[in-house]
């Protein structure tokens, strides 16, 4: 707490090495600043329900990697980071200096995550293997990918500012995406082909969207929503549907039951 640590010489592999093997521990870097010569600047590993944070810090440093948080799926382990500015020193044209992987509870707030070499294709932020992710209120600048999410359970991305990043999120394999109010970054949205009559399409997009459906002869039209089904349209006899539009959040579908397939369009509702 409310320490600057300079690593003007670092023979070994880590500045800041953190393990964490009993439940309910926990290790918090708070109003720090860590600066130098080192190739991993906070490396840390928990192997319990324990817990890492940073708070307030500044953290300049890392040849290699300047975050490494692990742990394993499952051991219920947090991870939150805080009010905090990092600047890596990567140079490998393709790397992740901030690597977090199989923590359960992520909470990336109000950081500012800067590029400091700016000579090789070098990525954000990877996180990976994660049950539940915010990502909220976040500067990235200057990297070839901001930010990487793969194999989470839920992920909430709001209010982030991406600066000169040509690939701002990428993810796959992430049960729930929701994604608002993200400058430089907005996700694309196609229509996709209309499906048989009864069947649902859901919206797997991570932005909330407006589909709007027009002519045809329809009959009925239900919106599931957190599992809760809702008739939104139905027609005593097939008619023509006018200009109806409905909202589906991410994970949310549509069925639509016709007799001839109306048209329709999907747009960003954000």
């Amino acid at each position: 707490d409310s320490s600057t640590i300079d690593f003007v010489s670092v023979t070994g592999e880590y500045g800041i090495d953190v393990t964490i093997n009993t439940a309910g521990r926990e290790v918090i870097i708070a109003g720090t600043a860590i600066q130098g010569n080192v190739t991993n600047a906070i490396n840390a590993l928990i192997n319990a329900q324990g817990g890492f944070a940073i708070q307030n810090s500044s953290i300049i440093a890392g040849v290699k990697s300047t975050l490494s948080i692990t742990s394993t799926p499952g051991y219920g382990a947090e991870l939150v980071i805080i009010d905090s500015q990092f600047t890596d020193q990567n140079t490998t044209a393709g790397s992740y200096p901030y690597s977090i992987s199989g923590m359960d509870y992520i909470e990336v707030v109000n950081n500012a995550f800067k590029f400091g070499n700016r000579v090789s294709g070098v990525n954000g932020l990877s996180i990976s293997n994660a049950k539940y992710l915010v990502f909220r209120g976040n500067e990235v600048i200057g990297y070839s990918t901001g930010l990487s999410i793969n194999n989470c359970g839920s992920a909430y991305l709001y209010n982030n500012y991406f600066v000169n990043v040509p690939n701002p999120v990428s993810y796959s394999n992430v049960s729930l995406m929701y994604a608002v109010r993200n400058i430089g970054w907005t996700p694309v949205v196609s229509t996709p082909s209309l499906p048989s009559p009864g069947a649902q399409v859901t919206n797997t997009y991570p932005v909330p969207v407006t589909v709007c459906l027009y002519g045809g002869s329809v009959s009925q039209v239900v919106v599931t929503k957190n599992g809760q089904s809702i008739t939104a349209f139905q027609a005593s006899t097939p008619q023509p549907i006018n200009g109806e539009c409905f909202t589906l959040n991410p994970g949310d579908s549509i069925a639509i039951t016709y007799i001839q397939p109306p048209n329709w369009a999907w747009v960003p509702a954000v």
